[in-house]
């Protein structure tokens, strides 16, 4: 039920955490930094940003077959 587990930090201001479609992989934004990072959902491991991204990125979409992901950016003119 209620237990805790420990938390996988990769960035200040994480806005918006999304799931792949194939379960493996979760992507976060940063709004602070501009940038997307990746999660490892079997080992929890947090990679290098896998884009930076000009503007505020907010949310995550993705082709439903995965092979895209989109990132919309809040400030970008």
């Amino acid at each position: 039920g209620d237990r805790a587990r420990r938390g996988v930090v990769v960035a200040p201001s994480v806005w918006w955490k999304k799931l792949s479609p194939d379960g493996k992989t979760i992507y976060a934004t940063c709004e602070t930094r501009g940038e997307v990072f990746s999660i490892d959902t079997a080992t929890d491991d947090a990679a290098q940003p896998v884009v930076s991204v000009r503007g505020r990125p907010r949310s995550i979409a993705f082709l439903p077959d995965g092979s895209r992901g989109y990132v919309p950016a809040e400030t970008l003119g």
